[in-house]
C-alpha cells in the first residue's frame, strides 16, 4: 500500500489543534466537521485505529458523503484491514462513481493480494477519469515492475516523474526500477530527491543504502540502513543490508548479529544463514558455521545456497569427496543451477574426468546467471589468473541485477571484482594506497 505522507504541522502545533477539537466534541458530539478533523489528526499521528472510530461516527451522521468513505477506506487500509477497505470504496463509489482514488485504492489492494489484472483494472479506469492521476500511473509502473516487465517499468516510471517531477513515491519507484535494470550508478539521483521531498521514505532510504553500498560508499550505507532500522526495527531487508556493510567493513561480529536479526524475522531466506555463516567462518567458528549450515540444509532440502556454501567449506579444508557430495546433491536437486555444474566440472577437470567435466562445463555455460560468472572470477583468482577474472567481473555488471542480488550482496561483488581489477593492472589503486 502506498506510504502515508508526513504530517506538514509541527508535532506541538498537533497536540494544540488536537485539543481544540476535543473541544469543540465536547461541546458538540455531532459536529461533522470536527469529527472529520480530528480523525485527520489521529491518522497524521499514526493512530488509524481512532481515526477510523471518528469517522464512523461522521458516517452515522452524514453517510451519503463519498468523502468520508474514502477516508475510512484509507485508514483501514493502513491498518492492513483490506476487506474494510475495499467495502469503503465500493460504498464510495456508489455514491459518486467519477472517484480516481476509489479505484486507486482498489487497485493497491488487488495489486497487494497479487491480483494483478484486476489491479491494472482499477489504475486504468482511475486514468480514463483523470489521465494525470500520479497514483493510478504509479500503480500501473509499480505492476510492470512486479511482473518483470523492467524495462517497460523504467519508461513508465520516469513518465510518471517527468509528469510529477514533486512525487516522492514515485521517484522512489523509479530509482528501484533502475537499480533493477542494472543501472544503480543512476538510481542514485532520483532516491535522494525522493528523501528531499518526504524524509519519512523508508523505501527510499533503503533502496539509497543498497545504491552507496554498490558504489563502495560503505559509511553512507551504513548510515542509511541505520536511519531505516529507527523508523522500522524489524526491516529484515534493513538489516541484512547493515549485515552487509558492516561485513564490508570486516566488521563480522556486529555484521552477525544483524544477519541473526534478519534471519529471525525471514527465516526461510536461505541467503541471509548463507550469509550468516560465512561471519561465523570469519569470526573462527568455522565449526558452528558447519553445524549450522547442515541443520539449515537437513530442514529446507531443496535449498542451494547452503549447501554450494557447505561444498566450499569442505573444499577449503581439502575434504574433497563431501564437497563432490554436496555439490552432486545440488546439481540433482535443482539441474538448472549452474554454479552446481560449474563446480562440478572443475572437480571433474582435476580428476582428469574430461569427459564428465565438459558435460558438467555444457550444463553450466547454457545459464547467463550472474553467480556463473562471480564463480568462474573467483576460480580465476584461485589460480592467479587475474585478467580473466576481471573480464568476469566486468561482465558481471550487465548481468541480471535482481538474480545478482539475490545470490551474492553487493560488497562481495566489489571486493572481489577491486581485488581482480587490480592485479590485472586494470584499475588504479584506491586513495591512500588500499
Amino acid at each position: 500500500m502506498a506510504e502515508s505522507t508526513p504530517a506538514p504541522a509541527t508535532p506541538a502545533q498537533a497536540d494544540t489543534r488536537e485539543a481544540e477539537l476535543r473541544e469543540r466534541l465536547q461541546q458538540q458530539p455531532e459536529d461533522l466537521d470536527a469529527l472529520t478533523a480530528l480523525a485527520v489528526v489521529c491518522a497524521d499521528a499514526g493512530r488509524f485505529g481512532e481515526g477510523r472510530d471518528l469517522l464512523e461516527r461522521a458516517i452515522v451522521l452524514n453517510g451519503n458523503d463519498p468523502r468520508l468513505h474514502l477516508s475510512a477506506a484509507g485508514m483501514a487500509a493502513n491498518e492492513d484491514d483490506l476487506d474494510a477497505a475495499a467495502t469503503a470504496y465500493r460504498k464510495a463509489l456508489l455514491l459518486r462513481s467519477d472517484l480516481p482514488a476509489a479505484h486507486v485504492g482498489l487497485g493497491q489492494i488487488a495489486e497487494a493480494r497479487g491480483q494483478f489484472s484486476t489491479a491494472e483494472e482499477h489504475f486504468n479506469e482511475a486514468l480514463k477519469i483523470d489521465a494525470e492521476d500520479a497514483d493510478a500511473m504509479l500503480g500501473l509502473a509499480r505492476l510492470r515492475l512486479q511482473q518483470n516487465h523492467v524495462e517497460q517499468a523504467v519508461q513508465m516510471f520516469a513518465q510518471v516523474t517527468q509528469h510529477h517531477p514533486k512525487h516522492a513515491r514515485a521517484l522512489a519507484g523509479y530509482g528501484q526500477a533502475l537499480i533493477m535494470r542494472g543501472m544503480p550508478e543512476q538510481a542514485g539521483r532520483p532516491l535522494k530527491r525522493a528523501l528531499e521531498l518526504d524524509p519519512k521514505l523508508v523505501s527510499a532510504r533503503l533502496l539509497l543504502g543498497h545504491v552507496e553500498l554498490y558504489r563502495g560508499n560503505v559509511a553512507p550505507a551504513e548510515k542509511a540502513y541505520r536511519e531505516v532500522l529507527h523508523a522500522q526495527p524489524s526491516n529484515a531487508d534493513a538489516l541484512a543490508g547493515l549485515g552487509d556493510a558492516l561485513r564490508a567493513q570486516e566488521r563480522f561480529e556486529e555484521a552477525f548479529l544483524a544477519y541473526d536479526a534478519a534471519r529471525r524475522l525471514q527465516p526461510d531466506v536461505e541467503t541471509l544463514t548463507t550469509l550468516r555463516a560465512t561471519c561465523l567462518g570469519a569470526m573462527g567458528r568455522e565449526s558452528e558455521a558447519i553445524d549450522d549450515l547442515r541443520q539449515y540444509i537437513d530442514d529446507h532440502p531443496r535449498c542451494q545456497g547452503p549447501r554450494l556454501l557447505l561444498a566450499d567449506i569442505h573444499r577449503n579444508r581439502g575434504q574433497r569427496d563431501q564437497a563432490l557430495a554436496l555439490w552432486q546433491q545440488a546439481a540433482e536437486a535443482d539441474e538448472n543451477d549452474a554454479l552446481a555444474h560449474a563446480e562440478l566440472a572443475m572437480i571433474h577437470e582435476a580428476d582428469g574426468d574430461h569427459e564428465a567435466a565438459a558435460a558438467a562445463a555444457a550444463k553450466s555455460l547454457e545459464d547467463n546467471r550472474a553467480h556463473v560468472r562471480l564463480m568462474r572470477a573467483r576460480a580465476a583468482l584461485r589460480r592467479k589468473d587475474h585478467a580473466p577474472a576481471h573480464r568476469e567481473l566486468l561482465a558481471l555488471k550487465g548481468a541480471g541485477l535482481p538474480e545478482f542480488l539475490k545470490h551474492y550482496r553487493f560488497p562481495q561483488i566489489g571486493l572481489v571484482h577491486y581485488q581482480a581489477g587490480r592485479r590485472a593492472g586494470a584499475v588504479p589503486a584506491f586513495p591512500g594506497g588500499h
